[in-house]
């Protein structure tokens, strides 16, 4: 592969989010079904008439969610970096403990303490790559988890699934492609990770000179509320593509943005236009995060 040829071949995530779709009769009137054998009563309300969240709402959630960083392998391999550097030699137990970050966890029967405060428990295998090649630099991490870490102050930071990030680049251009599985979450930060996701997030960042061009697909799944990506493509001159917010009501909000109209594009419910909402895309072409400070050669 050359040094700035994305892989090849697209990712295949399983599907986070399904909708069900219900056959409903054109009566507006809440109906009700004849009891059942345990004696309820199910109660068809008929379709909603408007959504639950008015667009302030989905403005107020999308950036309320993503005011740090975007969604990326990267941004979750520095947090996984950052927690790994309260990790001991003997705490967890690890093969290749003398490596700083990139272990692999042994399981634990019971927790083990560090001397700081820092409770860690579970398991991960996790896996870095940084080489000099064909005039650039390459850093490949990966890291399969199924863990629970408690901080000094109590707040747990929470992993199980996977994160894996590959980027090659010269001082001129470069391409970083990543993918974020699986459930996630440390209350002690802002933003996306703070809040806990379930996510099947997948990130392109490529760029020439200090020009970046971020693709984002996949969905998150938050306590509150979902996301899902469509083909959203973000640069300097704004953003194309969209994004879609499921609404209480069980339907979607869908952003779809405007070729050239920056961060501003038409807000739809149900297909019933809502107006014009426009978001701060100053997060979503931030370069991608790396981590090859940190990443020693793989044993």
């Amino acid at each position: 592969m050359g040094l700035l040829t994305p892989a090849t071949g697209e990712y295949s995530p399983a599907r986070m989010f399904t909708l069900l779709l219900v056959a409903c009769s054109a009566e507006t009137e809440p109906t009700e079904s004849p009891a059942g054998e345990d004696g309820r009563v199910f109660v068809d309300t008929g379709e909603p008439e408007a959504p639950a969240l008015q667009l302030a709402e989905v403005g107020a959630f999308l950036n309320g969610r993503f005011a740090e960083t975007a969604p990326s392998a990267g941004s979750m391999a520095v947090a996984y970096t950052e927690l790994m550097g309260h990790r001991t030699l003997t705490c967890p137990k690890a093969e290749y403990a003398t490596l700083k970050t990139w272990v692999v966890w042994a399981a634990e029967d019971e927790p083990c303490t560090t001397e700081d405060g820092w409770v860690f428990s579970g398991l991960a295998n996790a896996q870095g790559a940084c080489e000099k090649i064909d005039g650039g630099t390459m850093v490949d991490v990966g890291v399969l988890a199924s863990f629970q870490v408690t901080d000094p102050d109590g707040l747990l930071f929470y992993g199980g699934g996977s994160f894996n990030q590959r980027c090659e680049w010269t001082d001129a251009e470069g391409w970083c492609d990543g993918a974020l599985t699986g459930a996630f979450g440390y209350g002690a930060v802002e933003g996306w990770l703070g809040e806990g996701i379930d996510s099947s997030v997948f990130v392109t960042d490529t760029w020439v000179g200090e020009d970046h061009e971020l693709t984002y697909s996949g969905g998150l799944g938050f306590a509150d509320g979902d996301v899902t990506f469509q083909e959203l493509v973000v640069n300097a001159q704004g953003a194309t593509g969209g994004l879609s917010v499921r609404d209480p009501t069980g339907y979607w909000h869908e952003l779809e943005f405007a070729e050239n109209g920056g961060g501003c594009g038409q807000l739809r419910w149900r297909g019933q236009p809502e107006g014009e909402l426009c978001l701060d895309l100053s997060v979503w072409r931030a370069p991608i995060e790396r981590v090859e400070s940190t990443c020693p050669t793989s044993p």
